[in-house]
């Protein structure tokens, strides 16, 4: 939802806005990404799955809204965007209304994505420690806890893995 609104917004105003949001995305493109993770993690007091899909949002965000943002620079020129403009819509009507829709399908693909990259990056978070802790389910923490017994109890670390390789095919399958 960030990288959506960003990128609309700064591909439908263009001028000042599309420079803070690019350069906002530059900054945040800057960092890798797990390690941006990490430390957005460790600042927080409380580990809940709500703080890892905070700190995996605020990664993921700049590339979905630079993709939205070339798809909207190139809506904003064409000639229903002008009939909606010469009807009196207003701005919010003519970005959600007409040229979102129309970015659904670029949106979508890299949806998925970054879902394949958000499941491996929690599982990464959780395997660390610093991800969702261990009454909540997570396969990162499966696999932490498997590390002490893998040479003789094989299965427990080879489920997990086999499911987390599974669910980021299934997603960029989806993608594609």
């Amino acid at each position: 939802t960030m990288g959506v609104l960003a990128g609309a917004l700064a591909g439908y105003f263009g001028r000042w806005i599309d420079e803070a949001f690019m350069r906002l995305a530059d900054a945040f493109s800057a960092f890798p990404g797990i390690l941006l993770a990490i430390a957005i993690t460790a600042a927080c007091r409380t580990r809940s799955l709500t703080v890892v899909f905070i700190a995996l949002g605020l990664v993921g965000w700049s590339g979905l809204s630079r993709i939205v943002r070339s798809q909207v620079l190139a809506l904003r020129e064409e000639e229903f965007v002008q009939a909606a403009v010469a009807l009196g819509a207003n701005k919010p009507r003519i970005i959600f209304r007409h040229i979102l829709p129309n970015c659904l399908g670029p949106v979508i693909v890299y949806a998925t994505l970054l879902m394949a990259g958000a499941i491996l990056g929690e599982a990464g978070l959780s395997f660390l420690g610093i991800g969702v802790q261990p009454p909540h389910p997570s396969w990162g923490n499966m696999l932490s806890e498997a590390r002490q017994t893998m040479l003789r109890y094989w299965w427990i670390s080879c489920f997990p893995g086999a499911a987390i390789a599974l669910t980021v095919l299934g997603f960029n399958l989806l993608g594609d």
